[in-house]
Order: C-alpha cells, then structure tokens, then sequence
C-alpha cells in the first residue's frame, strides 16, 4: 500500500503532467509554466524569455481561460 504522502506526490505529477498536455503547442505558455515551477516572478520570467510583459499578460489570460475550461485550477 501506498503512503498518503506518496498518493500526493502522484497526484500532484500527473496534475501537473495534465497542464503541460494542455500547452504542448504553446511555446510561451510552456514558458511561463516552467518558470513559475523555478519559482521565478512573472518579471523575471519576462526577462529571461524575452517577453514583454503585455506578452505575459495575454498569455497567463489564456492559460487561466484553459483551465478553467478544463476544470483545472491552477492554484492547486
């Protein structure tokens, strides 16, 4: 059997691995995603990308739209 902790960490890959199926065609969103995993800001994903921050902004509005047509949260 499976610890709870275990279940978590597998939930939470397979989350996650359902997020990036999701913008495999979208290079920028994928971008951001891993950025935010870094743990980098939404201006030092700008910076080390390239992107403007009206770029970022667009793109985190689709991303938020996706999701929330997908039932994801992103928040979670």
């Amino acid at each position: 059997m499976r610890s709870p902790i275990r279940r978590r960490i597998l939930a939470a890959a397979q989350k996650l691995a359902n997020v990036y199926r999701l913008f495999e065609a979208d290079p920028r969103a994928l971008k951001i995603i891993a950025g935010m995993a870094d743990g980098l800001t939404a201006r030092e994903i700008c910076k080390v990308h390239d992107m403007s921050e009206l770029d970022y902004d667009t793109t985190r509005r689709r991303m938020r739209r996706t999701l929330l047509r997908h039932q994801q949260n992103w928040s979670k």
